[in-house]
C-alpha cells in the first residue's frame, strides 16, 4: 500500500490498506495508513473513521500522535 501511495496510485493504495484492515488481530497501523490514503483522496469522514479505529486498537502505535492531531483538526 505504501508503495502505491508514494507513486500517487490512490486506488491501489486504498485497496491494499483495506485488505490489511481485515487481518486478525487488527493492526492499528493498517487503519492509520488507510486514514492517510482517505485524507489524500479528500475523504475526511472516512479518514477520521480510520484514524479513530486505529486509536481504538492501540493508543501508542507509530503515527498515533499524527492521528490524534488530524482528529483534533476535524472534529466530526
Amino acid at each position: 500500500g505504501w508503495v502505491h501511495r508514494t507513486r500517487g496510485e490512490s486506488a491501489a493504495a486504498l485497496a491494499a490498506f483495506e485488505q490489511a484492515t481485515k487481518l486478525e488481530p487488527p493492526l492499528a497501523e493498517a487503519y492509520y495508513h488507510l486514514g492517510l490514503v482517505y485524507r489524500d483522496m479528500d475523504r475526511p469522514k472516512e479518514s477520521d473513521a480510520a484514524f479513530r479505529r486505529a486509536l481504538e486498537i492501540s493508543r501508542d502505535f507509530a503515527g498515533a500522535e499524527d492521528a490524534r492531531r488530524a482528529l483534533a483538526r476535524n472534529p466530526n
